[in-house]
């Protein structure tokens, strides 16, 4: 994208220079000329004709999403152009962000791929049908990842920002039944703002380029007033089951509402040294090597993943040592005194299954839920912990 009002670079000569090097790449130039009274601009319509793209003159807000959303139809042309005689197997394939899933799935990322029809007289040209997705669960991918305190995984996306780790707070899986509003109070969102959103695109689906002159994005509210039922409206939309997306966690995130992922760099969770920065490149550039990065006890291992835009990391803490427990342990043995209680603060035990559950309440269901982890060691040290918890003094009933 470029934004500009011509006194840097002119978007001609932008445009000029990436059609002479665009070595095969699709390039459409989308032109909107913004604000009351500005009327029609020559060369931006220009531009937009010379890429058979589309000019659009947005001068009031009630025009800002319709004229927006124009731009799609030719950008799915283009796509399919792009993709012509390419097979399926060889298109590349489309990674979001973490986000979360409405229907509690949790944690989720979603890889997607164009489904582009054949040119004929309902589609009138080669373009995209629709979108084949699939939704992967967090906890898929972290199930083989180590998880100890000596050596444990991370995933990091091409921009630095964690997507997993230890030390990464994340949402309570929940279901959303409908999407919820961005509109608060100032003085609330002035308490519960968290920091600054950083965003960039992280991957680059197809070799498409758009280059837009001028955007502006206008967001506001609307309450119900006069004769309109606004428990009508609440019901509506209870009925509806709404999934947002990472747009939607944009704004969660601007507004530090929380359940949206919070954007954290790599460098804010394991130091700020030379190594860590040297292992942060390597992640951007997608030039991790085989070597490990030494920093003092720790020894960082780094892995692109091939076709997306993630990195394993696995640190190993030279230091520490990891002790096995071999005997098998089934059961939990506690004690029954009220002074005693016991609390399972770990949320991602069994793939998960327990998050959606109270934080006091995860513990007594740990026993009657499906896990193929091992659970000898809890439970041999809850078990050792009876005798501790049957010296506290009994309850004593006045009555």
């Amino acid at each position: 994208m470029l934004f500009t009002d011509g006194l840097d670079e002119w978007p001609h000569a932008i445009l000029d220079q990436e059609m002479k090097h665009k070595d095969g790449d699709v390039i459409r130039m989308f032109g909107f000329s913004m604000g009351y009274g500005t009327g029609q601009l020559p060369l931006l319509h220009w531009m937009a004709c010379r890429t058979f793209a589309r000019y659009s003159v947005i001068d009031s807000i009630m025009d800002v999403k319709p004229q927006s959303r124009a731009f799609l139809d030719h950008l799915s042309v283009a796509l399919g152009r792009s993709l012509e005689g390419t097979p399926i197997e060889a298109r590349r394939i489309s990674w979001t962000n973490l986000y979360m899933e409405a229907q509690g799935l949790g944690p989720t990322i979603t890889i997607s791929l164009p489904i582009v029809t054949k040119p004929d007289g309902i589609w009138a040209g080669q373009r995209v049908a629709g979108i084949a997705g699939i939704d992967i669960a967090l906890a898929e991918l972290t199930e083989r990842l180590p998880k100890g305190e000596q050596l444990y995984g991370i995933i990091v996306d091409n921009n630095g920002i964690i997507v997993h780790h230890p030390k990464l707070v994340l949402p309570t899986t929940e279901v959303h039944a409908v999407r919820r509003s961005a509109c608060y109070d100032a003085s609330q969102v002035r308490f519960r703002a968290g920091a600054g959103l950083r965003v960039k695109l992280n991957y680059r689906f197809i070799d498409v380029i758009v280059v837009v002159a001028v955007v502006v994005w206008y967001s506001y509210c609307l309450e119900p007033v006069g004769s309109i039922d606004a428990d009508s409206i609440a019901r509506t939309l209870i009925a509806q089951l709404v999934q947002y997306g990472f747009s939607d966690q944009r704004v969660y995130r601007l507004v530090g509402l929380i359940d949206s992922i919070p954007t954290i760099d790599l460098l804010e969770l394991e130091g700020n040294s030379t190594a860590v920065h040297r292992l942060r490149h390597g992640i951007i550039t997608s030039t991790c090597g085989d070597e490990a990065i030494l920093d003092g006890e720790r020894e960082f291992y780094c892995a692109n993943l091939k076709g997306s835009p993630y990195s394993v990391v696995i640190v190993n803490s030279v230091k520490r040592e990891t002790l096995a427990y071999t005997e098998k342990v089934t059961t939990l043995d506690t004690a029954n005194n009220p002074f005693v209680t016991y609390y399972l603060s770990s949320r991602s035990v069994c793939d998960w299954k327990l998050d959606p559950l109270p934080a006091a309440s995860r513990f007594d269901a740990l026993q009657g839920v499906a896990c193929e982890e091992d659970r000898s060691l809890p439970y041999a040290l809850t078990n050792a912990l009876k005798k501790w918890a049957e010296s506290w003094p009994q309850y004593v009933s006045n009555n």
